[in-house]
């Protein structure tokens, strides 16, 4: 049965169509698999333009490895009469299956959609909110930030590029180059100021720090560090708990922070704070711990000998040692 062709939905439509077919895929199963078939069962259908945004979806998730759908949103593509994107997506599951066993096929398809394409014709695929969108991201990523407390930022300008149906073999070098930029924004906002034994966060920014971490596993967690992601999200979790007076949670969640990245100067700080409320811990275990980050603060070059005076004086006077404390409090006040 041959399909009545209709063109793809544009702009708002477009995203209409995306936003189905993405909710249509239940939120534990958001692959490229799983959308791959939703596009193959709109397909068979004879729902041509669902199925593109079903395989649009399966590229925007794994932009080199579905190459499946590149092959499959051609043929949806020609069924809808759009021969030029029709022929770009042969040519790129060309490009990312060469040794496909539905090459020949597929080429020879190639041929017949090139034949459709009248001169004159556009041959540029991309839509003018799409080039937009790009260079929005391509700037925010050079001037940064990679991400704002309202969702803007270089992710923000990734999810429009997304929204607009966007889907390329370079979306993964994008996807590369933003998570690796939130990651490093993370790790320099987490990093103590000048002075400071951790940084001037609040609650706010914490769940912030959290946000990108998980931007971060969301775009490609294979090309970080992971260990520096998983730490980074530990740390701010870390703080939350703290602020919450939830100090036994807190220290959990700044060791295992400690375990993965030990050069998070403020979960040491925060591993710290939260010992001198466990009284269960031993004074000398305590101090050692303390004499420890002080010394990695030392080496960091950010060294606040005051604030481990302090620190020391309220392990000494929780363990009922107050003049030894005391001494300590005057000797760092009368200090010139």
């Amino acid at each position: 049965m041959i399909a009545q062709r209709r063109n793809v939905p544009r702009g708002l439509s477009l995203l209409v169509a995306l936003s189905m077919v993405f909710f249509a895929v239940t939120a534990s199963a958001q692959n490229a698999a799983q959308f791959i078939k939703v596009g193959n069962n709109a397909y068979n259908s004879g729902k041509y333009a669902e199925a593109v945004a079903a395989y649009i979806s399966a590229i925007q998730t794994e932009p080199l490895t579905a190459t499946k759908a590149y092959l499959n949103v051609a043929r949806a593509y020609n069924q809808l009469g759009q021969y030029a994107e029709s022929a770009q997506y042969y040519a790129w599951f060309g490009e990312l299956s060469p040794d496909s066993s539905d090459l020949q096929k597929a080429n020879a398809e190639l041929k017949r959609v090139k034949k459709k394409i009248k001169a004159g014709d556009p041959t540029n695929i991309l839509t003018p909110t799409q080039e937009s969108a790009i260079k929005s991201l391509e700037a925010a990523m050079k001037s940064g930030p990679f991400l704002d407390s309202h969702g803007g930022g270089a992710y923000g300008a990734y999810d429009i590029i997304l929204k607009t149906g966007y889907a390329t073999p370079k979306l993964a070098a994008m996807k590369v180059a933003l998570a690796a930029g939130l990651q490093k924004e993370a790790l320099a906002l987490v990093k103590p100021e000048l002075g400071q034994p951790t940084a001037s966060l609040d609650t706010d920014g914490w769940a912030l720090i959290r946000e990108r971490m998980a931007k971060v596993k969301e775009l490609d967690p294979a090309g970080v560090d992971a260990n520096a992601t998983e730490g980074v999200e530990a740390l701010a979790e870390g703080w939350t708990e703290y602020a919450k007076g939830n100090y036994a949670d807190a220290k959990k969640l700044f060791e295992h922070a400690i375990s993965l990245k030990p050069q998070l100067l403020a979960a040491q700080w925060g591993r710290a704070l939260t010992m001198i409320y466990d009284f269960n811990v031993e004074l000398d275990e305590m101090l050692a711990f303390i004499d420890e980050v002080e010394a990695l603060y030392k080496a960091d070059g950010s060294l606040i000998e005051t604030h481990f005076v302090v620190l020391r004086a309220i392990a000494l006077q929780n363990a009922g040692k107050k003049r030894e404390a005391a001494k300590l409090l005057n000797a760092l006040s009368s200090a010139p």
